[in-house]
């Protein structure tokens, strides 16, 4: 996951990535429905799973990647997973 992240941070220009969306997280106060107005992603499971995604540059910080890698289109898995992964990597730190 660090590489992945690192990937993301440099190929963005730290506009996307697991730290950028901690940080956000962190940021909100951990509230999910805060973190996703910010990142652009909406609270219900859309019906079209992409269809939601801006993948450029333009889209809002933190973005990108989406949400699928942690828990799917399950969304209210998303903050707790993210939190834990991040931990477990040492990624919140960085």
């Amino acid at each position: 996951m660090r590489t992945i992240n690192q990937l993301w941070l440099k190929y963005s220009d730290s506009r996307f990535g697991f730290t950028v969306q901690a940080m956000i997280y962190q940021e909100v106060g951990e509230d999910y429905p805060s973190f996703c107005d910010r990142v652009g992603w909406s609270i219900h499971n859309p019906n079209t799973p992409n269809a939601e995604l801006t993948f450029n540059l333009k889209a809002p910080l933190g973005h990108l990647p989406s949400r699928r890698w942690v828990g799917g289109y399950n969304w209210w898995r998303h903050a707790g997973a993210l939190t834990a992964k991040l931990s477990a990597c040492g990624l919140n730190e960085s």
